[in-house]
């Protein structure tokens, strides 16, 4: 049977049902409203994520940052106890 010939019999049953394309087209539509919504809730989760980890990393460079500090702070002060050592020694 050619395919023209199927397409016309299923034109004329949706013809005698009462149907149009559109009411075809309706499931394909709700598909692709389903498919933007599961879209949509992947991007804020990714969003989320994103977030989420900006705030960890912004943690850890502050806490990286407090460490510097401390550590310049030490060796300063070592600097200034080797200091005051050599000059104890310069009077022996």
């Amino acid at each position: 049977m050619p395919a023209a010939a199927l397409g016309a019999m299923g034109y004329c049953y949706m013809w005698w049902k009462g149907l149009s394309f559109s009411d075809v087209m309706f499931v394909t539509k709700n598909n692709m409203t389903n498919a933007v919504a599961t879209v949509s809730k992947q991007l804020e989760n990714v969003s989320g994520a994103l977030a989420s980890t900006k705030r960890h990393l912004s943690k850890r460079l502050e806490n990286l940052d407090w460490k510097v500090e401390e550590q310049m702070e030490t060796s300063k002060l070592i600097a200034n106890d080797v200091r005051n050592f050599i000059l104890l020694l310069s009077y022996i």
